[in-house]
């Protein structure tokens, strides 16, 4: 369940992924409970009396008022806790859908099943599915929009609910210079991580930049390798047309031959055979 104050926190974050399908969210809207104990204290024997100081006719007006039977006091300043509270939530998370039997922005509580069709949440999940959408937040060039939120103080948020009950960490109460402090720090903090943004936009560009010089200097060396290839095709129909592969031996082996001696051979069978004349 994420319901009233716990999903106007949830309406915050950037994805709202509930567990299961019957999980709850809503109950956006606001209420106060009073408690008037008197009769029973009495029935104990306990008799309380409230006395105000004559200049603080309207401390605790409001309460006073609805104890007595008239809670137009109260409903006006639940009118104000309200209004914050539900422009809060609509300014955080737009497009929130409402219908005639069903106004989450009433009051009303949702299931997860019907939620994903009013852009309650985004999803129906477990942690794991959590974790990944956190790491990609993490690992991307993500940055807040300051113009597209409502900037709440920390120190304005703590004061708020320091109004409300007394706030406590460890045992110790918080200050509110400890609360400007904390505010000091996650500004310092802030900065740091835009600045590191900064440096890691910077080193994706760089990345981008790396990639194609890399795309252009393959297609270069295809280009290169295709010729290569084809010249090294041409080069073996050259040789394999003179026969003269390499590595090969050529089936009729060449015979140098002295056109001379050829010659003085056919001289001295003419020789011969007129002296055959003769000798006849």
């Amino acid at each position: 369940m994420a319901a009233s104050a716990a999903y106007g926190i949830a309406a915050s974050c950037d994805k709202i992924i509930c567990s299961d399908q019957n999980s709850i969210v809503g109950s956006i809207g606001s209420y106060v409970t009073l408690l008037d104990k008197k009769k029973s204290m009495e029935a104990d024997g306990i008799f309380s009396e409230e006395i105000y100081a004559s200049d603080s006719s309207e401390k605790n007006l409001d309460i006073r008022s609805a104890l007595a039977g008239d809670k137009k006091p109260i409903l006006a300043t639940l009118k104000v806790y309200n209004d914050r509270f539900t422009s809060i939530v609509m300014t955080s998370r737009p497009g929130i859908i409402t219908t005639q039997t069903t106004n989450p922005l009433k009051g009303a509580t949702i299931f997860a099943i019907d939620a994903l069709g009013m852009n309650l949440i985004d999803e129906i999940g477990n942690m794991s599915l959590a974790k990944k959408h956190c790491q990609q937040l993490s690992t991307s060039n993500y940055s807040l929009k300051k113009d597209d939120m409502t900037k709440i103080s920390f120190k304005s948020t703590m004061l708020a609910i320091g109004s409300i009950f007394t706030t406590k960490v460890d045992g110790d109460e918080i200050t509110e210079a400890e609360v400007l402090q904390l505010e000091t720090t996650l500004g310092e903090r802030q900065v740091s991580i835009d600045n590191l943004n900064i440096i890691v936009s910077d080193k994706e560009t760089e990345i981008v930049n790396l990639n194609k010089r890399v795309a252009e200097l393959v297609t270069g060396s295809n280009t290169l390798q295709s010729a290569l290839t084809a010249t090294e095709t041409k080069r073996d129909s050259y040789l394999a047309e003179l026969n003269l592969r390499p590595g090969t031996t050529p089936t009729t082996p060449v015979v140098a031959v002295d056109p001379i001696a050829v010659t003085n051979t056919i001289v001295v069978d003419e020789i011969n055979e007129e002296a055959k004349k003769y000798r006849t």
